[in-house]
């Protein structure tokens, strides 16, 4: 099964040729590398493939329904300062929702008698959306990803992100590691030795621990 095709790319910035003539295949279970010097257009490729830059020429066709996270060379992990809190990032929006939720509450105790219709309305309507995005499971599935990229859960909600050679690299593929994105892009040569890092065994144990569940989640 085909998850990515790319055919006869071509990326131009202003009058200077970037990419020509790029053409490839990716299929559901390989494992690819792209190795150039820097600024051949490794991470322009990637960009490419994520929607981020639109080639000048060419097709870039993916799966239907293909997710697709890219681990930047630059990690920013915002406000958080532990494993937990940078891991969770892709649910900030449902974190964000929670506090409200939990503000409201406080005030709607508050209010007691003088409670409004309104206030009963936009907290109800918050409660089903918090539920339609996820917010009652993500905290599973933030300390499952985590604990497939061999942290443990409990102490990495205590444990400062300032840690190892390789540490981040692996926070943040938890962090677009949530059950719904499929595949990682690797990009720069510090990730790809941060990656092999994460040992063999370690990267399979995840990937077969969730297969059933995920679809075959993979890191790439």
């Amino acid at each position: 099964m085909t998850l990515l095709s790319i055919s006869n790319l071509g990326v131009d910035f202003g009058a200077t040729t970037i990419l020509r003539d790029v053409t490839f295949t990716v299929a559901q279970g390989e494992r690819w590398g792209i190795v150039g010097r820097n600024g051949a257009g490794k991470t322009t490729i990637f960009r490419v493939i994520t929607g981020e830059v639109a080639p000048t020429v060419g097709a870039v066709a993916r799966q239907p329904g293909l997710r697709i996270a890219m681990l930047d060379q630059h990690r920013d992990f915002g406000e958080a300062v532990t494993v937990w809190a940078a891991a969770a990032q892709a649910y900030r929006d449902v974190i964000e929702l929670e506090q409200s939720l939990h503000a409201q509450g406080e005030r709607m105790a508050e209010l007691g008698d003088r409670l409004t219709e309104a206030d009963l309305t936009q907290y109800g309507h918050d409660q089903e959306r918090f539920a339609h995005l996820g917010g009652y499971d993500y905290h599973a599935k933030v300390d499952a990803v985590l604990h497939g990229l061999g942290f443990d859960p409990v102490e990495a909600q205590t444990r400062l992100l300032d840690f190892g050679t390789y540490g981040p690299v692996l926070v943040e593929a938890a962090a677009k590691g949530t059950p719904e994105q499929r595949k990682f892009l690797v990009t720069a040569p510090e990730n790809i030795k941060d990656m092999l890092i994460l040992k063999e065994e370690q990267a399979a144990l995840y990937s077969k621990k969730y297969e059933n569940d995920w679809n075959r989640m993979q890191l790439e």
